[in-house]
């Protein structure tokens, strides 16, 4: 072989090494773009809800009204048998209670006796709402996470009244109170 020839042949062959690798670049590159796209397509939805809705449908539903018909049960038998440690000490856990309460409702405290009530119903609720997760909040998330507000769809399993629902929407206008506001609050109101 000459080296004319062997010129050309070498040539030839860095030509097409070029042009696989801008090939496959560019394969790659679509590919990646592809991938991108299925990203956003196919996001993780998590469910978030308001802490606080969700504890004034608890604080005026059945399952808290049973709750508190066994304290008010058990302060009504320790007083017919004037154990006065047994009063003081249920009267306490009925003013603790409402403190927690007061705190879930007008502040952001968690809520787990809420989510306690319907944790069973957590699954349903999750696969009707195509949820993979759900959490109080999303302090931060990146773009292959859709967030989707669920509170309404909890807030149902506790089959609260129309007044409820209206108290409900009136809270969640309004941002929470600070906390230490709300601890100062009287437990009998």
């Amino acid at each position: 072989m000459n080296t004319a020839t062997t010129n050309r042949s070498t040539t030839r062959r860095t030509l097409f090494a070029v042009l696989a690798i801008a090939t496959l670049g560019l394969v790659t590159t679509a590919q990646f773009a592809r991938a991108g796209d299925d990203a956003k397509a196919t996001a993780t939805r998590i469910g978030t809800y308001d802490s606080r809705a969700l504890a004034l449908a608890y604080g005026r539903s059945s399952f808290l009204k049973k709750d508190l018909e066994a304290l008010h049960a058990e302060h009504k038998k320790a007083k017919a048998a004037n154990d006065k440690a047994s009063i003081e000490k249920l009267e306490k856990q009925g003013a603790s209670r409402q403190v927690r309460l007061h705190l879930q409702v007008f502040s952001n405290a968690p809520a787990p006796e809420a989510l306690d009530a319907i944790r069973a119903e957590l699954p349903k609720v999750a696969q009707h709402t195509k949820v993979a997760a759900i959490v109080n909040a999303a302090e931060y998330h990146d773009a292959t996470i859709e967030v989707v507000d669920i509170t309404d769809d909890l807030v149902k399993l506790f089959n609260p009244s129309a007044e409820t629902l209206k108290i409900i929407a009136e809270t969640r206008k309004q941002p929470p109170m600070p906390i230490e506001d709300v601890a100062k609050m009287p437990a009998n109101k």
